[in-house]
């Protein structure tokens, strides 16, 4: 008997399973917080298909390319876009090294990164340093909120510290503030934020565990969901604060009306 999928042989059966496998992949680099450029051919993606697959990625602004072969996460592009804007604003020129080094990032994604920047314009290069381009002027505000825009779209569990979005000035957590208070993102707790797409959806999960099985700890939930403890933690003590749950001893219960 075929071990294939009713309807498909099994090349065709084993391609499906390879692109779920990319798809798999491209989701998780799409919102990473790590600043890694990722090649095509580390993906794997050397099929038509595969490199089909990349490119929707793209167009959807979920990965951004950088040179002729390597692909980083949206999110990871605009939060260095908005510090290499401040550095660079801040010192009027720097070398690739030094923006390395303020970056913390290898050569060769420095290197990239600093091309992609050229090609749209942001960045020109003097000599062997870069500075911002003449030929507009630069918010890094605007920087920062096309980022937090990209960063709401998110519905996977994903946390956001202050640190890793760059904010270092009183207009960014302005910013921060007043889409918090608009209800687009929910404040984990003074330094962290999430979408609030992401939060609804990750507290729903919790909140439809609890009433199925009857009261749980945090380790319990993570075992059933598995999800990341910093990122459970910061969610269930949010949804203690909203009202969704509670807390008795060690273990989460949702209320009921007359709680």
């Amino acid at each position: 008997m075929s071990d294939s999928l009713p309807g498909k042989d099994g090349a065709s059966a084993s391609a499906d399973i390879t692109l779920s496998k990319l798809a798999h992949r491209l989701d998780q680099l799409a919102v990473s917080t790590i600043p890694a450029a990722v090649s095509t051919r580390e993906l794997g993606a050397s099929s038509d298909a595969e490199r089909r697959l990349v490119s929707r990625y793209v167009s959807d602004e979920k990965l951004v390319i950088l040179g002729k072969d390597y692909v980083v996460g949206t999110l990871v592009y605009h939060a260095l876009t908005q510090r290499v804007v401040s550095l660079l604003g801040d010192r009027g020129v720097a070398s690739p090294s030094a923006v390395g080094e303020a970056l913390q990032v290898g050569y060769k994604f420095v290197d990239l990164l600093l091309d992609a920047l050229h090609a749209a314009r942001i960045i020109e290069r003097i000599g062997v340093e870069w500075r911002l381009t003449r030929a507009r002027s630069i918010d890094p505000l605007e920087v920062f909120k096309a980022m937090l825009s990209d960063l709401e779209k998110v519905a996977a569990p994903e946390i956001r510290s202050f640190f890793d979005l760059g904010i270092d000035s009183n207009s960014k957590r302005e910013v921060v503030a007043q889409l918090v208070l608009s209800g687009r993102f929910v404040a984990m707790d003074d330094k962290t934020i999430m979408s609030a797409s992401a939060f609804e959806q990750l507290s729903e999960q919790v909140r439809g565990l609890i009433l199925r099985r009857g009261p749980l700890t945090v380790a319990e939930i993570r075992n059933e969901l598995q999800i990341g403890r910093k990122v459970l933690i910061l969610v269930v003590e949010a949804m203690d604060h909203a009202g969704i749950t509670r807390r008795d001893g060690d273990r989460r219960y949702v209320p009921q009306a007359n709680d």
